[in-house]
């Protein structure tokens, strides 16, 4: 953290070359100069600051408003000095030639503007607000406040899409599971004159709806493969080959799962294992229209969870580093 001797070191120890020597000595020394005094004008700002809190320390109290007011200086404007040279402080801690780069006033909307775990971001120089240091070097005072202001509304209007988005989606959800709650207790109802045991019935009921969420996640699968077919045309290769071995792989794992299955069931149940359906097992009507009841609701809360997929997706974009904090 720099020190009031630091400062002090640096405002009182550094000669700047006369502007008539500065016009005969190289461009590089020149520039040097140049930096020098640039950066001096920052750290006299916050000696000020400094300087005005010993002062406000050491004078009796009651003395020091009338102490300023008779050297001309408006007590507000030496609290904002008095501020810059906490800030000052802070800034230094995190990167000590960050100072240069801007003046009090520029220092002071960034300090208002950026919580703290944003503020050192910025200050190390990464991007914050789609701003740099070096883009605010570039902007004045008003400049970097309306670029600052800019950004905030963007964010807000992102926000508040998003969250629009997600309150329809939700509540699309909420009709989906009433509506499945009634037909479960359709299902229920029905259930009470079944000509099967309740455990019959179950496993009728709940493989059919399986089989059919299982049918509808495949029907995803082949949809990806021509997707991915498609893009392959002007894709980069290495890209395609990279999606091409995740979407084979789970395919494949879908697979030798359902392989595992049907021959742990043929072990288990050995000929007792159907060839072909007939007689009782065939479903009945009533069966038939609650499977296709299922079903349609099964598709329903399927693409429900794509969507929310494809917003979760779109969320996780990056957004940009850094953002102002709330007022």
């Amino acid at each position: 953290m720099t020190s009031s001797t630091d400062l002090i070191t640096q405002v009182t120890q550094v000669h700047l070359p006369e502007l008539a020597d500065l016009a005969t000595m190289p461009a590089e020394e020149q520039m040097a100069a140049i930096s020098k005094a640039r950066q001096l004008s920052t750290v006299a700002q916050a000696y000020i600051g400094k300087a005005l809190a010993n002062l406000k320390a050491t004078v009796s109290h009651g003395d020091y408003e009338p102490l300023l007011q008779a050297h001309g200086w408006n007590p507000k404007t030496a609290r904002r000095y008095m501020q810059f040279a906490e800030f000052a402080d802070e800034v230094a801690a995190i990167n000590r030639s960050a100072l240069s780069h801007l003046d009090m006033t520029r220092w002071l909307i960034i300090r208002r503007e950026l919580d703290d775990d944003t503020l050192v971001r910025f200050v190390s120089g990464e991007p914050v607000c789609g701003l740099t240091l070096v883009d605010a070097d570039e902007k004045g005072s008003r400049e970097l406040q309306v670029a600052f202001e800019s950004h905030k509304k963007s964010t807000n209007v992102e926000l508040i899409e998003n969250a629009k988005t997600i309150q329809t989606l939700s509540a699309e959800l909420e009709t989906t599971k009433l509506q499945k709650k009634t037909l479960e207790q359709q299902i229920q109802q029905r259930a009470d004159h079944n000509q099967f045991p309740d455990f019959v019935m179950a496993t009728r009921q709940e493989s059919a709806a399986m089989a059919d969420k299982t049918l509808l996640c495949l029907d995803d699968l082949t949809r990806l493969d021509h997707e991915l077919h498609e893009a392959s045309t002007t894709a980069d290769g290495g890209d395609i080959n990279i999606a091409l071995n995740s979407l084979y792989i789970h395919v494949n794992a879908v697979l030798a799962h359902a392989q595992i299955v049907a021959v742990s069931m043929r072990e288990r149940w050995g000929d007792m294992v159907p060839v072909k359906l007939g007689g009782e097992s065939l479903y009945s009507d009533v069966e038939l229209v609650d499977i296709a009841a299922n079903r349609e609701l099964l598709i329903r809360d399927h693409e429900q969870e794509k969507k929310f997929r494809a917003h979760q997706r779109e969320d996780a974009k990056p957004r940009g580093r850094g953002r102002p904090k709330k007022l």
